[in-house]
């Protein structure tokens, strides 16, 4: 009777121990490349155009608890850069966004990827269609984000052929300065690496 329950339990632990496995191989098929939840200032991860100074900044959050991130005034080109190149793959970035106070709908925040030497790549995320705009004809944001009062979660599923940096911004528009944009808990997975 005792061999009979011992060998039970080391079968109900082997079962365990199975299904524990066979979960993290379903978890492996994500990797977390970068990641960032702008609780403290931007670390050497991050860079300024052209590997310079950035105006990124954290504060508290406006609309709760907790350190976000906002930047120092809108730029044009992107502000915060990954300092180091991503590999080319297939991505899901996942972000919090929040806009408080901007003067028009133009006002907002932007998420690009940009090649080695800064050229854009993708547009992910941005506060209106810039497609018929003088400085970015043909140019389009796969995902428009209207001006938000509370936080949103952003998720993009993107495949990128070329190595890549990640860039954010608070997007230069009339009348836009700062604590118009806020960001929070940036994660890029690799997705079926």
């Amino acid at each position: 009777m005792k061999q009979w329950l011992f060998c039970s339990g080391f079968s109900a632990t082997l079962l365990a121990l199975g299904l524990v496995l066979g979960q993290h191989s379903v978890a492996s098929d994500e990797v977390v490349v970068f990641e960032d939840s702008f609780s403290t200032a931007p670390d050497a991860r991050w860079t300024g155009q052209k590997g310079g100074s950035h105006g990124g900044k954290v504060v508290d959050n406006p609309i709760g608890e907790g350190k976000v991130l906002t930047f120092k005034k809108p730029v044009f080109g992107g502000d915060l850069f990954t300092a180091k190149l991503i590999g080319p793959g297939h991505y899901r970035l996942s972000v919090d966004y929040l806009v408080k106070g901007c003067p028009d709908d133009r006002c907002g925040g932007a998420i690009a990827l940009v090649d080695e030497s800064g050229k854009e790549l993708k547009l992910l995320f941005g506060p209106f269609n810039v497609e018929g705009t003088k400085a970015y004809q043909g140019a389009k944001f796969d995902q428009v984000v209207p001006p938000t009062a509370t936080w949103m979660p952003l998720e993009a599923d993107f495949i990128e052929q070329e190595p890549f940096r990640l860039l954010l911004e608070h997007w230069n528009a009339d009348g836009a300065k700062e604590g118009h944009v806020y960001y929070r808990n940036l994660k890029l997975v690799m997705q079926n690496p």
